[in-house]
């Protein structure tokens, strides 16, 4: 996939060949046609599974321009593979590569013998989810090429039926998939253990001597970890903070998380995005207090950092002063995650944040309506949202077993007690 800057000098995405040459010119139009109206990210995000259904084609050798022009479609076959190989996360190999060009290398037999064997491990299994995006992505992609070739042209009735068949084909298994729980994790397991959670406080404090970051970045990073615990927000919408965000008035620091969709100032190819409504984040007085510190001394040394707003900057290379990309983001934790022996990633944070808000609130007396309010305005999601169930199995499972507790407890005859039998 290439990045560029479009003819209104906005980012978008394309999927090119090793000559950066589009990779196929109708693949490109269904892009530019269906997605125009979106943010950059959701295309992004869409490119990328476009990326993995045009990869696994060509790698097959089946020419689905040419297929549907002839209204030859799939066979049964062809199509229960393709489902079948939408089930695996095989997309890492292109998500890591340092390169913007597709390489359309066959996998080797190994690789994908080890594919077709990972069913035993969850964590090689996509989510239910991730299976319906590429299997309605997909069929989006053949709906249009459809329209370009057949809708116009009065099809033969076989091509028709054909057509007809794969959508019911497609649609059916989308539906199928809807209850289909694929995560198996235990819900009882923390998003970041609280044992863990404590050693990363200390860890990244600047004095610390198991500080993983270099001295010249810590302060800058300790920033980043302290803000996504105490606002729970996205690394998009950390990425866009600005310094005109800070606000602390009526001595409450907060953050406004905002929504800015084709900022101009952001210069970054993957722009920040808040994918979430509007809103502003509570932080602590210690916090507000490091984030002057850093803009005061830390930012301000970069000449690149007087011509934007953003408060977090890159501190290396030539892109000193720039605002701090989500890749060096994602990174900054992944150092975090080899010191502490925990997988780490920025949404984590996310989960762990609704997970202390929850046992607070609690605590305070606060009802469940209550704490349900309060918590979609400070994670910015819409009134009808249905998120904290995801949030917050954790805590559902830690309520569900007390009350069980309590009338297995309530029903047990005390120990040594006559239960009437003699």
């Amino acid at each position: 996939m290439q990045i560029h800057n479009n003819l209104k000098n906005l980012s978008d995405v394309c999927i090119v060949d090793e000559s950066y040459l589009p990779a196929c010119f109708f693949l490109s139009n269904y892009m530019e046609t269906a997605f125009a109206d979106r943010a950059f990210s959701t295309r992004y995000t869409y490119a990328k599974t476009l990326l993995f259904i045009y990869r696994y084609f060509t790698d097959q050798s089946i020419d689905l321009v040419e297929r549907v022009e002839s209204g030859k479609f799939l066979t049964a076959e062809e199509y229960d593979d393709f489902k079948r190989h939408c089930k695996y996360k095989v997309e890492a190999d292109f998500e890591n590569d340092k390169s913007n060009v597709v390489s359309f290398e066959r996998f080797s037999d190994k690789q994908l013998d080890n594919l077709i064997h990972a069913s035993q491990s969850t964590e090689s299994r996509a989510s239910a989810f991730t299976i319906k995006e590429r299997l309605r992505l997909f069929f989006g992609y053949i709906e249009d090429l459809y329209n370009v070739f057949h809708f116009a042209n009065n099809a033969d009735k076989s091509v028709r039926d054909d057509f007809a068949d794969l959508e019911l084909k497609v649609k059916t298994d989308i539906r199928a998939l809807k209850d289909e729980n694929t995560d198996v994790s235990d819900p009882f397991d923390q998003a970041i253990p609280d044992e863990v959670f404590f050693k990363i406080l200390e860890i990244i404090k600047p004095a610390s001597p198991k500080n993983p970051w270099t001295q010249q970045v810590r302060l800058r990073n300790q920033l980043i970890v302290d803000t996504f615990i105490e606002a729970g927000i996205r690394e998009g919408a950390l990425a866009g903070l600005k310094i005109s965000d800070i606000k602390h008035d009526h001595d409450k620091p907060r953050l406004l998380i905002t929504r800015t969709p084709n900022d101009p100032t952001d210069t970054r190819k993957i722009p920040a995005a808040q994918k979430t409504k509007a809103h502003s984040s509570a932080i602590s007085h210690g916090t507000m207090k490091l984030l002057k510190l850093y803009i005061e001394t830390e930012r301000s040394k970069y000449p690149k950092a007087k011509t934007h707003d953003f408060i977090f900057v890159s501190e290396k290379g030539n892109t000193r002063g720039e605002p701090l990309k989500l890749g060096s983001i994602n990174k900054i934790i992944d150092v975090l995650s080899h010191a502490v022996d925990f997988k780490l990633h920025p949404h984590l944070f996310r989960h762990k944040w609704n997970e202390i808000f929850e046992k607070r609130a609690r605590k305070a007396g606060l009802t469940p309506e209550q704490i349900e309010d309060i918590r979609k305005y400070a994670m910015g999601w819409v009134e009808d949202s249905k998120m904290s169930g995801t949030y917050n199995s954790f805590m559902h499972a830690m309520l569900v077993h007390e009350l069980s507790t309590q009338r297995q407890n309530e029903s047990l005859p005390a120990q040594g007690e006559s239960n009437g039998d003699n």
